[in-house]
């Protein structure tokens, strides 16, 4: 099979996943839909836009429960395995694991191969109760052949998995791994324990299929990047820390987070998927470039799905909206990103939610950015970064934004905008320098005066005359050419408490 249709059949599985379906249900129309789409070569990108993005747990990966009856223990002694119970096959440094069923581990291995082989119909779960695992030249932990994974982390225990910088050629019966952990089927981590994961050759966790995260305690460091899936990463409850040195989570189809607490404390980019969701939980992005992506990857995807997205020499337009989407519902998003705040190469909704965004000082990216529209329907949006690349959300949006151009503001500033009762509407301390605001709080309203203040003192006031009202000059605008605004000189600006009229 092609690389792009691999890749497109991937995504429909994992889209398949999206809306809620329980397990024995029949799939919703929208899921059908996309699987009609791929079938007749549409682009499963743009029939997933109209989805409503929720993934379908299932009990299994929610119970972090075992049997200690019915498990086989697995318990490394350095240099070797001792096996109690069936399921295993002792080859060399490797236990592997064939058969369906509950495999405790625990102990330390300092170089060996936990390998899952086990039938498609199988469901294997791997519980670490305290072990330490490594591989000096492959993944410690692989899933070869199993219908799902489950590692469970059990409560109270601290493990830890690091594989080498180099891995052996792959073969026609195995995969090169590109993470510390390497699923080939659908992996889910879930349990009460924490896990730390050391990934010297590329990435810490890595799936060929979907990854789900119902629970845990995980703190991951790569080279590369956290976490990297082909289909569909999920985040519904546990922490998640990464610290990467490329992406923190990438997925080259879907990115949802249901809940939990994610932070991206190092990366080049932090989250980056051609469908990004966030329905709730906290969320924390630093990046050397772009904090949030949307991107279809264009390499891998059949190549009438990205008509138009290429110029003549075959390199990416910066404006083209390529289908990839970005929601956001509900929950905490904090990006500092010295490249594009939020950079989405198709479209974003928000209806919900409280984002954040100290975008760069550079007039050559924006703290927010998108080549198709933004709607704004809900939530509460304060984004600060530069003046030249600045956008705001669609004037298409039902809830509305204020755009300020602000000149040049210092670094550690805390910034407020307030409405002239001198209610505090949004507010935020900037980490580096900065140009411009973009706001949007349900309670501006077209006929309302706001006023921005930095470091307490009033730096600009407006009266919101549209869906986008815009303060000063300078840039592309908010939401792409989309001015208005009544100017209001400071002085002139209707007092708020503590502010007298002269």
């Amino acid at each position: 099979m092609k690389p792009y249709k691999k890749r497109f059949l991937g995504l429909a599985m994992a889209l398949l996943l999206l809306g809620g379906c329980a397990q024995g249900q029949e799939a919703a129309t929208p899921q059908q839909e996309v699987a009609a789409a791929y079938a007749s070569g549409a682009s499963v990108i743009k029939a997933a836009a109209n989805l409503e993005a929720q993934v379908g747990y299932s009990l299994e990966d929610l119970e972090s429960g075992w049997s200690p009856e019915a498990a086989t223990s697995i318990a490394g002694t350095g240099t070797s395995w001792e096996v109690e119970g069936s399921g295993v096959e002792l080859r060399d440094s490797q236990a592997v694991i064939v058969a369906g069923g509950t495999y405790v581990v625990s102990g330390v291995m300092e170089d060996g191969m936990l390998l899952v082989d086990a039938e498609d119909a199988a469901t294997v779960r791997i519980v670490l109760n305290g072990a330490e695992l490594k591989s000096a030249s492959d993944a410690p932990i692989y899933v070869k052949n199993a219908e799902k994974a489950i590692l469970t982390l059990e409560e109270g225990t601290l493990n830890r998995v690091e594989d080498g910088t180099t891995r052996p050629e792959e073969t026609e019966e195995m995969e090169t791994a590109g993470g510390a952990i390497f699923s080939n089927d659908d992996l889910t981590i879930n349990g009460t324990g924490s896990l730390t994961v050391q990934g010297n050759y590329k990435h810490g966790v890595e799936g060929d299929d979907a990854v789900l995260v119902t629970g845990a305690d995980l703190e991951i460091t790569a080279v590369k990047d956290g976490i990297n899936v082909n289909d569909l990463f999920a985040l519904k409850e546990g922490s998640l820390a990464i610290t990467a040195g490329d992406d923190g989570i990438h997925s080259d189809g879907a990115l949802v987070v249901d809940g939990g607490v994610l932070a991206v404390e190092e990366s080049q980019e932090g989250l980056e998927g051609a469908l990004v969701v966030v329905n709730a939980g906290d969320i924390r992005v630093r990046s050397a470039d772009d904090g949030i992506n949307t991107a279809l990857d264009a390499e891998e995807t059949d190549p009438s799905a990205t008509a138009g997205l290429t110029t003549a020499a075959g390199r990416p337009r910066m404006d083209a909206n390529d289908g990839s989407r970005l929601e956001i519902r509900g929950g905490t998003l904090v990006v500092d990103a010295q490249g594009d705040g939020i950079d989405a190469n198709g479209d974003i909704l928000m209806t919900g939610g409280s984002v954040t965004v100290n975008g760069p000082a550079m007039d050559a990216n924006g703290a927010i950015d998108y080549n198709g529209s933004f709607t704004m329907e809900g939530g509460v949006l304060v984004a600060a970064g530069s003046a030249g690349m600045v956008q705001a959300p669609s004037e298409a949006s039902t809830q509305n934004s204020l755009l300020f151009y602000l000149g040049t503001q210092k670094e550690g500033a805390t910034v407020e905008v307030l409405d002239e009762a001198g209610n505090v509407l949004a507010g935020m301390e900037t980490v580096r320098e900065s140009g411009s605001l973009v706001v949007s709080t349900p309670e501006i309203v077209q006929g309302g005066t706001y006023r921005v203040l930095v470091d307490g003192q009033e730096t600009a006031s407006l009266v919101a005359a549209g869906t986008v009202s815009t303060y000063g000059q300078g840039g592309m605008g908010g939401g792409r050419g989309g001015m208005g605004g009544q100017w209001v000189r400071p002085e002139e600006a209707k007092p708020g408490p503590g502010k007298q009229e002269q």
